[in-house]
């Protein structure tokens, strides 16, 4: 098992996206901990759970010990995380709007593999576009791009 496929995954991609309270990240952390341990070994496990959640500079220095997770490959998180937001897109779990503006931040920050419609959608929504206009289109690019992403 790696850690894409393990129980400590989605958590771990939704706090590093400020999606997870960190101290709810941190009791998933310490309820997974043989998991996580056997997944990433023990020094960068011993590292992670060194870090102090209660600050800011912990919660950015856990940021990039989840990176290194990811053998410092921003591009797989970043992967990973378009995924989860594009399956949730499809299954209405997060509003097209919502979905459309994390698709667009993750292309600002780098991932280039989503193609840039997604930040022409998020302008369109944040002028007032309606949401209903775009719709089939939304959905017919976020189905394309997870079809990308998983093949």
């Amino acid at each position: 098992m790696n850690l894409k496929d393990s129980s400590i995954s989605k958590p771990i991609l939704d706090f590093y996206f400020n999606e997870l309270d960190p101290n709810i990240f941190s009791s998933k952390l310490h309820d997974a901990a043989d998991e996580i341990e056997r997944l990433i070994g023990d020094n960068l496990y011993f590292d992670l759970i060194d870090c102090d959640l209660s600050t800011k500079e912990g919660i950015e220095r856990i940021k990039i010990k989840i990176t290194q997770f990811y053998s410092d490959d921003k591009n797989t998180l970043f992967k990973d995380r378009a995924i989860d937001i594009c399956e949730k897109i499809i299954s209405t779990k997060l509003t097209i709007t919502d979905g459309c503006r994390i698709l667009s931040d993750l292309e600002l920050s780098g991932a280039d593999f989503i193609p840039p419609v997604f930040d022409g959608y998020s302008s369109e929504f944040d002028d007032g576009m309606d949401v209903e206009f775009y719709k089939d289109r939304v959905i017919a690019d976020t189905k394309t791009l997870l079809g990308n992403l998983k093949s």
